[in-house]
């Protein structure tokens, strides 16, 4: 991991659509994400396999400035980026496959598995019918904020 220290207590990770309405103003969640995002006292993680299909959310919200602007921002800012590792694919697929008839999607997927492996609970995501739906392997159930 690059000698981040984790805190499975005190961390979590984010999904696209927290970050989305961290970033885009318009956003009808924005306020409270911007809120949550600038007083939480844990360590945000952030898988890198988000960037594509936050990049497309975003350019369709703003187009390529807001691109530009937003991801320059979360590359400056306090988050940790975090790739996948193999085992984390093969996670996420096992997770794809066993909530086929879900709207678990491969993101989602690929949250959870990192989530699994650093044994975080918290996950920041609007998405609370996915990840509510899903039940980790370290835990009974995510703690989904904000």
């Amino acid at each position: 991991m690059n000698g981040i220290q984790i805190n499975p207590r005190r961390d979590a990770i984010a999904d696209t659509g927290f970050l989305l309405a961290v970033m885009d103003s318009r956003s009808r969640d924005h306020s409270r994400s911007l809120e949550f995002y600038d007083s939480f006292a844990g360590q945000i993680i952030v898988p890198t396999v988000l960037f594509g299909e936050l990049s497309y959310m975003l350019y369709r919200a703003g187009g390529n400035a807001l691109v530009l602007r937003a991801l320059q921002g979360l590359r400056q800012s306090h988050v940790t980026h975090m790739d996948l590792s193999d085992s984390d694919y093969s996670r996420a697929f096992e997770i794809l496959g066993k909530y086929l008839d879900t709207r678990i999607d491969f993101i989602d997927s690929c949250v959870m598995a990192i989530a699994e492996r650093l044994q975080i609970s918290r996950i920041l995501t609007f998405d609370h019918r996915d990840f509510g739906l899903y039940r980790p392997a370290h835990i009974s159930h995510f703690e989904l904020m904000p």
